[in-house]
């Protein structure tokens, strides 16, 4: 059986933080990646993936026995100066610690490594990536640009992303037209200037994100860009197949790994 930290050195073969570590560096970000929570030492019965560490996935784990959550977003993400049981994060970090459940979140890294949120994005639709948005190094970075193989209908698009994207209800904006070029990037998707020209260019005629502020959606409308938010956590929640599947791969199938069965947020 292995342990906590044996598990989080093979995922790291496949997931690294470097990704992460890389993004931050070059785009002045945050991120908290690897173990957040838990006895490095303990060997793991079972592992539950989630996209976000809720009380109700904490019962969940409870419930099947569970002793490891794999992540997408940390559960700890900025320094906190105190745990006890009077907030909201405190108190679900002495509910792990207490009932023995440790926590490894993979969030930027398992945006952008291969196979993550953003290819599942991208695979959803058929065509070849031509770019990513945000660049790292060796042919990495978050989000991408496609050419679709068939030109299709921008109302097309949305059906689809609410057929894939089942979690909450899809927004878009602009009008019904023909779409060749996509662009997508998962969970929060605000694009600097750097990133709009990029679309510009590349004659990008409808953008797919989770979330963006209200002013930039009225950027996009306004330069004629067409729109749809698929809502953070929907945008996100589909990676959760893909990764099991690729950490079952790496661990040789030695622990059972299940989808948390309480992922929706109401």
């Amino acid at each position: 059986m292995l342990t906590v930290k044996q598990i989080y050195e093979k995922i790291e073969k496949i997931i690294p933080k470097s990704l992460s570590d890389e993004f931050v560096k070059k785009y002045d970000a945050y991120d908290n990646h690897g173990l957040i929570i838990g006895n490095s030492e303990v060997k793991v019965d079972k592992i539950l993936l989630c996209v976000d560490v809720t009380n109700d996935i904490i019962d969940e784990c409870i419930e099947k026995k569970v002793n490891l959550i794999i992540s997408h977003h940390p559960l700890v993400y900025y320094p906190i100066n105190n745990i006890s049981t009077e907030t909201v994060l405190s108190n679900k970090i002495v509910r792990l610690i207490e009932n023995g459940i440790a926590v490894i979140s993979l969030h930027i890294s398992l945006d952008i490594t291969e196979g993550g949120v953003n290819s599942c994005i991208a695979n959803k639709f058929e065509g070849e990536e031509i770019e990513k948005i945000e660049k790292l190094d060796f042919n990495a970075g978050l989000g991408g640009i496609k050419v679709l193989n068939k030109e299709t209908s921008f109302l097309k698009i949305v059906d689809i992303c609410k057929k894939e994207f089942p979690y909450e209800s899809v927004r878009w904006y602009g009008k019904d037209r023909k779409v060749k070029n996509i662009a997508y990037i998962g969970g929060a998707g605000s694009l600097s200037e750097s990133d709009k020209k990029l679309l510009a260019e590349r004659c990008v005629d409808a953008y797919i994100t989770g979330e963006i502020k209200h002013h930039e959606i009225l950027d996009c409308i306004e330069s004629g860009l067409n729109l749809i938010l698929l809502g953070h956590f929907n945008s996100e929640a589909v990676v959760l197949t893909s990764l099991q599947k690729m950490i079952g791969d790496v661990l040789n199938k030695e622990i059972k790994i299940i989808i948390s069965e309480k992922l929706a947020l109401n």
